[in-house]
């Protein structure tokens, strides 16, 4: 689902993953091997005995593959333009999160950011949850509150449990006062609470997990593992 109002054009052509290479170097890490020399039967009785041990290494090797692509953790520009009929200054960029299964198209204003200061943000935020951090943010559309093409703040909160990572998906709305930016929240009991907010430290207006809403509506949330996270930074990163 592409954030935002209006009609658009996206023009470029987007970016794939080869899922099938990150599969193959998960099964060389825990020594699964796919391939094997036909007619060696050393170590085996029988030739059946061999073809059995043959099923079991695939089977192994496709379960294995099944669940790196259930954890499976990517987020990328897709190197696609966006613009709008009816706003000639409307600029941004297409990007795409995918967590398992799951795939949605973002739209990453480059009003008060570039590009390349989303992906920066991205890199920041995945190393913090790698070396250990519990909660951090994926900022996916992000202006300046001062700003007149709008103050809202679209962002992935990542909550880190052990070796699972479980990411939400949230808009927030963003003023200025004074020289300090707050973010606008609502508590269904007390009324509204605001929370001031900084770029350089955003995981500190994270709120505390939750799964329920206000209203008693479960709250969309996928999971990844560290693992995955960690790929990613060395797949679009280059990071080790």
């Amino acid at each position: 689902m592409l954030q935002g109002p209006g009609k658009r054009i996206i023009k470029g052509r987007p970016l794939e993953v080869d899922f099938d290479c990150l599969c193959q170097r998960r099964n060389r890490r825990s020594g699964i091997q796919r391939e094997s020399r036909p007619g060696d039967l050393s170590g085996f009785a029988t030739s059946q005995e061999f073809a059995q041990n043959c099923d079991k290494t695939f089977i192994e090797s496709r379960q294995m593959n099944r669940g790196a692509f259930e954890a499976m953790f990517d987020i990328h520009l897709t190197g696609e333009i966006v613009t709008e009929e009816d706003d000639p200054d409307f600029k941004a960029v297409c990007g795409e999160i995918r967590i398992g299964a799951f795939r949605e198209r973002f739209v990453a204003r480059v009003v008060s950011w570039s590009a390349e200061q989303y992906e920066k943000q991205w890199e920041s935020a995945l190393r913090k949850i790698v070396t250990g951090s519990t909660t951090t943010a994926l900022i996916t559309d992000y202006v300046e509150p001062n700003l007149s093409s709008g103050n809202s703040l679209w962002w992935w909160p990542l909550y880190r449990e052990g070796e699972s990572v479980y990411i939400q998906n949230q808009l927030r709305m963003l003023y200025r006062k004074g020289d300090s930016v707050y973010m606008q929240d609502q508590l269904a009991s007390s009324g509204p609470l605001d929370l001031q907010f900084s770029l350089q430290r955003p995981w500190e207006s994270i709120k505390e997990r939750t799964i329920v809403g206000a209203e008693g509506s479960k709250i969309s949330e996928w999971a990844t593992t560290v693992e995955s996270i960690e790929d990613c930074l060395v797949r679009r990163f280059k990071q080790s």
